[in-house]
């Protein structure tokens, strides 16, 4: 019986892709699970942005922002079986560190001219996705436009180097020479980027040293940053699968420089909005569970039924 349990769970959880449709890929049940995760932490930095606009009439603080933050992901499904990681919500001087350290335990006030680094994780069925903006409240300087254009153009070349079979390495060699180009190359000071999985930080780890290949059914974070130490840091991430196929980036939120630059009349946007809602419904639903139900229960009927017939063998 513990046998049956073990094969269904790995037939059906941790089932390899295999060449089926356009994308020359069967998806496992692990790329939508992690797509839908994507999803959720797209609104979820939508709800961090919203909060983020009140910065200039109201005193918001990097704990509010994570509290919008968890609340978005809570209404939207994260975390119904699997806690995801903390969010990181870093501004000012606490962004020039990749993991945020707040010299305030999260009520650091967020003012107008500041940075905002925001790492979000959203799980679905245990299955992990990470998103990173880099916002702006007000117009930011022009040092500041210099230094988030390099981010994007590395984040973004990298990204469509993710390629079947192609060394991993290469990708970190991608992000780290536009860096490098611009002048901030002794400012990234961590790997390009991550595997995805049931675990945040998984295979393959993107950076110089790596020696592995991509590939089919992973699924990768691309997160190249540049950190001004003792002034503020900026940092852009993405989720993309790998197919046969070519890839698919499954995480969306805006990161063109005009979509994170918080202005002041946004704020009265989201105000009329938040009056118009009407009243307050979880966007939670069993029919998202109804795939993992299914592919359970015909693995284990299948496994049963091999076991039944061998007995009678």
């Amino acid at each position: 019986m513990k046998k049956i349990i073990a094969c269904a769970i790995f037939f059906t959880i941790l089932f390899p892709s295999l060449p089926l449709n356009e994308n020359g890929m069967f998806h496992s049940p692990k790329y939508f699970f992690i797509k839908k995760a994507a999803h959720i932490a797209d609104k979820a930095m939508e709800a961090a942005k919203n909060t983020l606009s009140k910065s200039f009439s109201q005193r918001i603080t990097e704990k509010d922002v994570v509290i919008a933050i968890e609340k978005s992901l809570k209404e939207n499904g994260s975390g119904e079986f699997f806690a995801a990681f903390s969010p990181i919500v870093a501004s000012g001087k606490d962004s020039s560190s990749p993991n945020g350290v707040p010299d305030n335990d999260n009520y650091n006030l967020i003012e107008p001219g500041e940075v905002v680094v925001i790492d979000i994780e959203a799980r679905y069925l245990g299955f992990c996705s990470e998103i990173t903006r880099t916002f702006f409240i007000g117009e930011p300087t022009t040092e500041m436009k210099k230094i988030y254009s390099t981010v994007l153009e590395a984040q973004e070349a990298a990204v469509k180097k993710v390629e079947l079979f192609k060394p991993v390495k290469e990708v970190d060699k991608e992000a780290r020479s536009i860096i490098e180009k611009n002048g901030y190359g002794d400012a990234f000071i961590h790997a390009t980027g991550h595997g995805l999985g049931m675990h945040r930080y998984e295979l393959p780890i993107i950076s110089s040293k790596s020696m592995g290949i991509f590939l089919p059914g992973e699924v990768v974070a691309i997160e190249p940053g540049i950190y001004l130490e003792g002034k503020y840091g900026m940092r852009i991430e993405d989720d993309v699968a790998v197919f046969l196929h070519g890839q698919e980036v499954l995480t969306h939120y805006p990161k063109d420089l005009k979509d994170v630059i918080i202005k002041e009349e946004q704020e009265k946007a989201v105000k009329m909005e938040e009056v118009s809602k009407k009243s307050y419904s979880p966007n939670i639903s069993w029919g998202g569970y109804t795939l993992l139900f299914l592919l359970v229960g015909i693995a284990t009927a299948i496994l049963f039924y091999i076991e039944y017939r061998r007995k009678r063998w």
